[in-house]
């Protein structure tokens, strides 16, 4: 299996399907614990589901829009891979990348994955809405969310995987990872977003990986 690392770089401007404006205006933009898209009730949910995590691990951030494209070439999208390829993106928060990733690359299947209950309704409504407005490149059948700790929902499916890892914490990393490679036979690019090596000392080939590329993507 191959990695890709993506590196943080600022926000600019979508060029690619535009889902945003099917999410309410507050949640155009949602950032980590103080954000008004996750409550008290919803951070001790997902700190009793989750429990090695710290409260950074929460921290909101998603890739921009218009690098959505160049993570997509990535993983090989589009092209003649894509219509077999299940694309899961674990801690997907609203959902926008699964959205877009589905319209853009013309995957099987795109499937986020979110332990939050409010960051996963609000995914699901803006779905619906896209839905109705009929304006979608293709037909939306193939996007689901899923409310679960991405440790305990079944990935079997999967043949291609982003985690936004960022303010995750080792134990959960190696679980994260132990557990892709255990279930997923058909499994061929996992992208995250920091080095394995440089923020958690782990290597690679531990669990079946061998770094291909590093990408500079623009994020919130």
């Amino acid at each position: 299996m191959s990695c890709i690392r993506s590196k943080r770089l600022t926000c600019s401007p979508a060029r690619a399907t535009d889902v945003r404006r099917f999410y309410d205006p507050e949640d155009r933009i949602g950032y980590g614990v103080g954000s008004i898209t996750l409550y008290e009730d919803d951070l001790r949910r997902m700190q009793s589901e989750s429990p090695t995590q710290g409260p950074t691990a929460w921290t909101y951030g998603e890739v921009a829009p218009d690098s959505v494209e160049q993570l997509g070439k990535a993983f090989g999208f589009p092209g003649t891979r894509a219509e077999n390829a299940v694309f899961y993106d674990l801690g997907s928060g609203f959902g926008r990348l699964t959205l877009q990733a589905f319209c853009d690359w013309g995957v099987r299947r795109a499937v986020g994955v979110e332990l939050s209950e409010r960051r996963h309704s609000r995914a699901e409504a803006a779905l619906e809405r896209f839905r109705a407005s009929a304006s979608a490149p293709r037909d939306l059948s193939g996007v689901s969310f899923v409310r679960a700790n991405l440790l305990e929902v079944e990935l079997h499916t999967a043949t291609d995987a982003y985690l936004a890892c960022t303010c995750w914490d080792e134990p959960f990393v190696r679980a994260a990872l132990a557990k892709l490679r255990s279930e997923c036979g058909a499994l061929e690019t996992v992208a995250l977003t920091e080095s394995l090596e440089a923020e958690y000392g782990i290597d690679p080939a531990e669990y079946g990986l061998q770094l291909e590329r590093s990408l500079a993507l623009k994020m919130t």
